[in-house]
């Protein structure tokens, strides 16, 4: 019994360790696309972030046990768990370029409507997100850029 519940814990394990797991695992949309400003008049920005890793199968184990009950008769019994895998995409910070043309509106910063203080240097501008997101979680960010 110990053998064959090894080596289903063996197969389990490459099955769950054996896909791919980092291909198109975070979508990133921008908003807007394109616009048209003038100097001095602030652009909103909107970053979403998304885990949009393809969910798992749910992996059942099934495991048998034989025995002989007390007239010596061989019987057998089941029994089987399910496990869900999820799978996490950690995000640990965003970074945007902001071009020499433009400046960040003060006190514009937000992740998920939450005013943050983002790190400014040398024209690029930077989120520390340091967050985990399950399947089909998301993180927004929002900050103003106006033209000089």
């Amino acid at each position: 019994m110990r053998h064959t519940t090894s080596m289903i814990l063996i197969v389990v394990l490459a099955f769950i360790t054996g896909r791919p797991l980092f291909a198109d695992a975070l979508q990133v949309t921008a908003t807007p696309v394109s616009a048209t400003t003038k100097r001095g008049q602030p652009v909103a920005m909107a970053v979403n972030l998304k885990n949009v890793l393809a969910p798992r199968e749910p992996v059942t184990i099934t495991a048998e046990d034989e025995w002989e009950d007390e007239f010596g008769v061989a019987r057998s019994t089941t029994a089987s768990a399910t496990i869900t895998v999820v799978q996490p995409v950690k995000v640990n910070r965003y970074k945007v370029i902001i071009p020499a043309l433009f400046a960040l509106v003060a006190g514009s910063a937000k992740i998920d409507g939450q005013p943050v203080a983002p790190a400014l240097d040398t024209g690029q501008l930077t989120f520390e997100i340091d967050r985990t997101l399950i399947e089909g979680e998301s993180v927004t960010l929002e900050y103003s850029v106006k033209a000089q």
